[in-house]
């Protein structure tokens, strides 16, 4: 026997299940001797923090928790990549914000890194958050150590013209 559906189509139900082809991104759960669930009207979106990559998924964590670098809101199909100046050392982030901002004296110039941002090398620095880069110590300061948040002034009458020096 089968169930009607709006469209006049008959769905047929007898000892074979039924193969719901829900889109990336998303779930069916699994009923009984088919998969789906009549109740519910369309596929479950994959929730915040994992990623469904392949068709057939019939549980919640989908095709599993959103890797280290990289974020996944509802219903994401491929995992999206932290952006450059950001980190995330953990699985299952659910959005951009959960990314780890790089701090002061580190950069981080490419995009779904999985740890902490490199130190600023000596003769250069980095005064904000989330730097892509680290900029070199201006003439007339220097920089001496690895992870330099600030330049600092030479010592009072001495002068060097040249930049990113340690």
């Amino acid at each position: 026997t089968g169930n009607t559906a709006g469209d006049g189509n008959t769905i047929h139900t007898v000892n074979s299940p039924i193969d719901w082809d829900c889109r990336l991104g998303s779930w069916m759960p699994r009923k009984g001797s088919f998969f789906g669930d009549f109740s519910v009207p369309e596929c479950n979106l994959c929730p915040a923090g994992y990623y469904g990559n392949r068709s057939g998924r019939t549980n919640s964590s989908c095709d599993g928790a959103c890797k280290r670098g990289h974020f996944c809101p509802k219903g994401t199909a491929e995992p999206l990549p932290c952006a450059p100046g950001f980190y995330m050392p953990v699985i299952g982030a659910a959005s951009a914000e959960s990314c780890l901002p790089c701090s002061p004296g580190t950069s981080q110039s490419t995009a779904g890194a999985d740890r902490p941002c490199d130190a600023c090398p000596p003769g250069t620095f980095a005064d904000q958050l989330n730097a892509t880069s680290c900029t070199d110590c201006p003439a007339g300061r220097f920089c001496p150590n690895a992870g330099t948040v600030q330049p600092l002034d030479c010592a009072a009458g001495q002068y060097q013209n040249l930049t990113g020096q340690a």
